[in-house]
């Protein structure tokens, strides 16, 4: 059985974010507001996550909150990847009518590892996700900052 993460982001939150996210692209690597840093071999996304309410025992709160600041800094990758170019179209545009794309982007984006897991005296989580541009490069024509 394989498990995935579902988000679902207000929309004006995920504009704001994707807007947000597209005026840093422009001016620099590292773009605070989406939690990325990015090194010359490395993409990395750091993401805060919450336990929710029913989680009962301490262990369930902190398990809930990794797989929630994964999950979000899963999708902080995916809208920054989303942005690079590949033959003069951003690749958000491209992966919705090429299913081979699609999947090679999602292939890249599964390499990415934990680096970093921090749980607050509030209950919550702090995910550092590490992605080598190295996956992303076998997605051929893609230009990676």
């Amino acid at each position: 059985m394989t498990k995935g993460f579902h988000i679902e982001l207000p929309a004006g939150l995920a504009v704001a974010v994707i807007l947000f996210g597209q005026a840093w692209l422009g001016s620099t690597k590292n773009i605070p507001a989406l939690g990325i840093e990015t090194t010359k071999t490395h993409i990395s996304a750091t993401a805060v996550g919450l336990p929710p309410e029913y989680a009962k025992t301490g262990t369930q709160k902190k398990s809930l909150a990794r797989d929630a600041a994964i999950a979000e800094a899963q999708l902080r990758l995916l809208l920054y990847v989303q942005e690079f170019d590949k033959g003069g179209k951003p690749l958000s545009e491209l992966i919705k009518t090429d299913k081979k794309l699609e999947l090679k982007t999602k292939g890249a984006l599964s390499r990415a590892e934990i680096i970093k897991t921090e749980w607050k005296q509030d209950g919550t989580a702090v995910v550092t996700l590490r992605l080598a541009k190295k996956y992303l490069k076998k997605i051929r024509g893609l230009k990676i900052p």
